[in-house]
């Protein structure tokens, strides 16, 4: 996306923050002739028999993200169980 991104431009993304698990484990058995768990980690991704991946983020590894790739962020709480990042790029 940095690569990418016009000067002045923004990279904003949204997704699950660390408070999301339950919500989104109760939807995904609610959902479950179209996808069927096979793991869930310490970190709260589910892995899928399908092959899907959903993960959930904690600040402290958004910015870890973002300092990697050399950029800064503002982390906004969306609701209770998502951020959305956004990072302008100053080329």
């Amino acid at each position: 996306m940095k690569r990418v991104c016009k000067k002045n431009g923004l990279i904003m993304i949204c997704v699950y923050n660390e408070k999301a698990l339950d919500l989104r484990l109760d939807y995904y058995n609610l959902n479950n002739d179209k996808l069927c768990i096979s793991k869930v980690n310490e970190e709260g991704t589910v892995y899928f028999k399908e092959g899907v991946v959903s993960e959930q983020f904690s600040k402290d590894k958004l910015k870890k993200i973002f300092s990697e790739a050399n950029l800064n962020c503002e982390i906004i709480e969306l609701n209770p169980i998502s951020y959305m990042c956004v990072s302008k790029i100053e080329k």
